[in-house]
């Protein structure tokens, strides 16, 4: 897997998680989200998880996943934040997100803002 860290001045630190045919964007804050004041500074927020077709059902998904969730611990996250929108991803991947751990903390219709607490679990 290649880890691309990208420092974003003072607000943030993102790290792009590419391998087993996919993408994941890892963001750990250092200023709060104007938008989103549920997540809060230290948090980890994910963004654009993607698979391609043909690596799909071999568990890449879920690798990217913990890998992104290990780095944010190892950052000092003690959250995990992503979003959901059934524009964007159908309702299968939010009761994906629901099995390994994500919880709804805002929900609207068709879009849900979720969070996997970090802390002492094992990544």
């Amino acid at each position: 897997m290649r880890i691309i860290t990208q420092r974003w001045g003072d607000s943030l630190t993102r790290h792009n998680l590419l391998g087993m045919g996919g993408i994941v964007m890892l963001d750990v804050r250092h200023k709060p989200i104007a938008n989103l004041p549920e997540v809060q500074v230290g948090d980890a927020f994910l963004w654009n998880l993607t698979v391609e077709e043909k690596h799909r059902r071999h568990h890449a998904a879920t690798a990217l996943m913990k890998k992104a969730e290990q780095i944010a611990k190892q950052q000092g996250s003690k959250r995990i934040w992503l979003e959901w929108s059934h524009d964007e991803a159908p309702q299968w991947v939010f009761d994906w997100y629901k099995r390994i751990g994500y919880d709804e903390k805002v929900f609207g219709k068709g879009y849900a803002l979720m969070c996997k607490e970090l802390k002492g679990e094992q990544v």
